[in-house]
């Protein structure tokens, strides 16, 4: 490998750093992110949270709100073609708010809402990449088997992962995927920044004395964006060195 190859790397990897740093912003400093131990992001599957665990948090003070959510790559049908897709579920209640707080826009249509149980929003590159012909709002697709009607496409990100989602409610989630109770990550926002350090030790305390163990992580955004950040440092250092 060339010197002039691993120089563009370094730079690709810092600028991978800045785009994370970026997205790390806009997500918000007084959120917590709570997860099974061994859940690797989205598309990953892991043992250990149910709806006993959201009600656990959900009762502890100087929380605005929780929002559980199922992550799953799933097939998707459209005029007879096939492909394969993360799906994200979230319940039908919370996606304006979450959609508001996370910055995240439409394009076009509009925002799942309660009653709106097999309606799919579906990433930009999605609706324009993913078969022959191009998704439009009102389109029927099949997640699973199950008809959904399309009723929003989300407003282009750069990230592809993002961009080729497909997001539905939570309890179509459940159905289609078999999962009646299974949470895989809980987004839980603080009332207050200065409150998160306190709340994310009250929370390690509750599921623990409640769960009566320890299969589950509690990360704030900052802890998560300096994982990364010391992952992506490393790749460095390593690069540096073979140039």
């Amino acid at each position: 490998i060339g010197v002039a190859a691993i120089i563009s790397l370094i730079t690709i990897s810092r600028g991978l750093e800045n785009s994370i740093q970026d997205q790390f912003e806009s997500f918000g400093t007084n959120r917590i992110i709570i997860s099974a131990k061994g859940f690797q992001g989205p598309g990953t599957v892991s043992e250990g949270l149910t709806e006993r665990d959201v009600e656990t948090v959900e009762k502890i003070s100087g929380i605005d709100y929780v929002v559980p959510s199922i992550f799953r790559q799933a097939e998707i049908k459209y005029n007879k073609e096939t492909a394969f897709t993360l799906v994200q579920a979230l319940p039908a209640e919370d996606y304006e708010q979450v959609s508001q707080d996370l910055n995240v826009n439409l394009e076009k249509g509009s925002m799942i809402e309660e009653n709106d149980k097999f309606s799919a929003i579906i990433g930009f590159r999605a609706a324009k990449e993913m078969f022959d012909k191009e998704l439009k709002v009102g389109n029927k697709i099949e997640i699973n088997k199950q008809e959904f009607k399309i009723i929003g496409i989300w407003e282009e990100t750069g990230d592809a992962q993002t961009d080729n989602r497909v997001s539905i409610t939570l309890e179509a989630a459940r159905e289609i995927f078999n999962e009646p109770d299974h949470i895989d990550t809980m987004i839980v926002q603080a009332k207050s920044e200065s409150d998160v350090p306190l709340l994310q030790k009250k929370i390690e305390h509750e599921l623990e004395q409640k769960r009566g163990d320890t299969n589950f992580q509690v990360l704030t955004a900052a802890q998560i964006l300096e994982q990364i950040n010391d992952i992506l440092g490393i790749i460095q250092v390593v690069l540096v060195g073979i140039a």
